[in-house]
């Protein structure tokens, strides 16, 4: 009994000494106490440039108690180059893909429009007034870095436009119209520090069909072309 008393006791001392060396061998390994570093999730952007003229088609039907009673026309109509300016506020979600919400507002003047030669209309119509169209999108963006510092990305936007055409032809067309919008884009951002860079962008506009009613209570379906851009874009992040 004796012997087995002594075994015993050598076992517990034995089993005792492993485990404060185990528990020694633990304490020793280092835990990190900060998180790894993440990159900056939010940001917002500022952008600014040219909003490139474009051609609307109009197609319209007056009434009677007009000048022309009614007849239906198709009218292109000309615009001059432009410019717009926006923000947007979005959030990275990983090292590729980001979603953002984006507000922009757009104007230009009308050049000319292109009439059919009815009724002793000249077949070109000089047309003065402006249009400025205001949008809100949701755009997603798919963007890699290269070299630390340089991120070529494209993206896809949808939402709306609301388009004021302001005293057209001396105030023969004054209306807006609320119409769905898409969008797509593709630039290069350039890291200027840690969360600013700057970057250009090319966009291409889609806007739906849009209805408007002249002075003459007559009418106007217009149908415009891809409203294309170039734009200089600021990006912090945070």
């Amino acid at each position: 009994m004796r012997k087995i008393s002594l075994a015993a006791s050598a076992a517990a001392v034995l089993a005792a000494a492993t485990f404060a060396s185990l528990s020694a061998s633990a304490a020793d390994i280092e835990v990190p106490t900060e998180a790894v570093a993440e990159t900056n999730a939010w940001y917002v952007s500022l952008h600014g440039g040219i909003k490139f003229g474009e051609e609307w088609e109009d197609h319209f039907l007056t009434h009677c108690g007009s000048l022309y009673c009614e007849e239906e026309w198709d009218v292109d109509l000309d615009t001059d180059n432009g410019w717009r300016i926006g923000g947007a506020v979005g959030y990275l979600f990983s090292d590729i893909f980001a979603i953002e919400g984006e507000l922009a507002y757009m104007t230009q003047d009308f050049d000319e429009a292109d009439l059919p030669d009815v009724k002793g209309r000249p077949h070109d119509w000089e047309w003065d007034g402006d249009v400025s169209i205001f949008t809100g999108m949701i755009n997603l963006i798919a963007g890699v870095l290269v070299a630390d510092f340089v991120r070529p990305y494209i993206g896809a936007g949808a939402g709306f436009a609301h388009v004021s055409l302001d005293d057209i032809s001396d105030g023969f067309l004054d209306d807006s119209d609320t119409s769905f919008a898409v969008q797509g884009f593709a630039g290069v951002d350039f890291g200027l520090t840690d969360n600013v860079g700057l970057g250009i962008r090319g966009r291409l506009l889609h806007i739906g069909d849009l209805d408007f009613e002249d002075e003459d209570d007559c009418d106007h379906e217009i149908d415009v072309d891809l409203i294309k851009s170039v734009e200089a874009v600021l990006t912090i992040g945070f």
